[in-house]
């Protein structure tokens, strides 16, 4: 008998614009899968963010024209700051997550939000930007597939035009090695506003 997974992931296309604007770009897929032993505590959570290879980083991409300036991170409402075992503030203004947030009574959805001071191509001072990501926080199934999509980057403009997507399959919070039949389809719409594949 096969089983099916599928995944998705969104890129964005940034474009010179005379309007101020920012995009999270993401490196690695932000949904954590947690399993719960018989007890309620955490057997495992997948994928793990206290282990190097696995810690994903969201970068703020600015249109081009434009840089950022006195960038902020917030986590569920709150300020990031460097006594936050959870996260590391990157030199270049990115956040990278290097610890789980997934828990035991952590299971929903959380939300990281980037506010920054937008400077146009002279430094003069734009506003405020913000931006949101959602981080899907899943209690594991025991006979459920999920697929992750990881990138390079999830925003792609004139300085960065092209990615690189991998994938990965797990069965509850376990990652699988093998697996077969993998394939990738773009998703798009035409000019009509009608879903292509």
């Amino acid at each position: 008998m096969s089983q099916n997974a599928s995944g998705s992931l969104t890129l964005y296309k940034l474009r010179n614009g005379s309007t101020t604007g920012v995009a999270l770009s993401v490196d690695k897929s932000l949904l954590q899968i947690v399993a719960l032993d018989p007890d309620g505590n955490v057997s495992s959570i997948s994928p793990d963010w206290s282990v190097a290879s696995n810690q994903p980083t969201i970068t703020a991409v600015p249109l081009l024209g434009y840089t950022l300036s006195d960038i902020n991170w917030y986590y569920n409402g709150t300020l990031i700051t460097s006594a936050d075992s959870r996260f590391l503030l990157n030199a270049n203004g990115s956040l990278k997550i290097i610890n789980n947030l997934a828990s035991a009574s952590n299971l929903f959805t959380d939300t990281i939000k980037m506010m920054a001071v937008s400077l146009d191509s002279s430094g003069n001072n734009q506003g405020t930007v913000e931006k949101s990501i959602d981080v899907p926080i899943q209690r594991a199934s025991s006979n459920g597939y999920t697929v992750l999509i990881n990138a390079e980057r999830t925003a792609i403009d004139a300085n960065n035009p092209s990615t690189v997507l991998t994938a990965k399959l797990l069965l509850g919070a376990t990652e699988q090695s093998s697996f077969t039949n993998f394939k990738w389809y773009k998703i798009g719409s035409d000019a009509q506003g009608n879903i292509t594949y």
